[in-house]
């Protein structure tokens, strides 16, 4: 269960936009009343704090963007390599089969896995992408994977990618969509020990998942963040 918890200021802007309008609406309904020295100074801090508040409001909304709403990686099945292949013509020969999974949430998650032809058990290794990725990041390390001879599944999280979903949550979430992964390697292929292999967002998933699973075998974190705070932070500050 997740508790996502929404900040809302009411700042110094907002209480001198109110009284900015509020001075003005007094020379709209009472006419009579005159401007002296002091309107003018008022009006003017009044119409600055607007701009500011509405500055400030953008940059939070941009913050938001980021974090939860990253733009989808848009990608054709062209990049996540050929269906069948052997890597520098010598071992064996592997094969990617698309499919798709249904979280806890009702949502369809679209996932690929290459693994060698002939069965036979084996480790897996699940990659999982950074936030506004997809699982065409697990195509730059498939090489190394393929040098084990162990097989490997990428998944789009939701929200990203092809998976349904129109938010991230920076793992809170995301861990579920890698347990529906996990349940269906035990459950439908001949996977023996499965590693996780996260980057950034999908590192800290990885952590997040790895500790409610001691069947875990391993963890790969590229650039996990430590907390959602100190990421804020950052990104503020940038």
């Amino acid at each position: 269960k997740a508790t996502v918890s929404v900040l809302y200021w009411y700042t110094p802007c907002e209480i001198h936009t109110f009284g900015f309008f509020f001075f003005c609406s007094l020379f709209f309904f009472f006419p009579s009343l005159q401007m002296n020295a002091w309107s003018i100074p008022l009006m003017a801090i009044g119409a600055g704090s607007a701009a500011v508040f509405s500055s400030v409001k953008d940059a939070w909304e941009r913050v938001v963007s980021f974090l939860i709403r990253p733009e989808r990686q848009v990608y054709d099945d062209g990049h996540l390599g050929p269906v069948r292949f052997q890597r520098k013509g010598v071992g064996p020969v592997y094969r990617r089969k698309d499919f798709k999974v249904e979280n806890m949430r009702g949502m369809s998650l679209e996932a690929s896995m290459w693994c060698p032809e002939g069965g036979g058990t084996r480790p897996c290794v699940v990659y999982i992408h950074s936030s506004g990725g997809s699982r065409v990041e697990a195509v730059d390390i498939l090489p190394e994977v393929i040098e084990l001879r162990y097989s490997m599944v990428a998944l789009d999280l939701s929200g990203s990618g092809r998976s349904e979903g129109e938010h991230v949550t920076l793992g809170a979430f995301e861990q579920q969509d890698v347990c529906c992964i996990v349940d269906h390697l035990r459950a439908h292929t001949n996977t023996s020990d499965i590693i996780l292999w996260g980057r950034s967002m999908g590192a800290s998933t990885a952590l997040l998942y790895a500790s409610r699973d001691s069947s875990i075998a391993a963890l790969i974190l590229d650039s996990p963040y430590s907390s959602v705070t100190k990421l804020l932070t950052h990104f503020c500050g940038s």
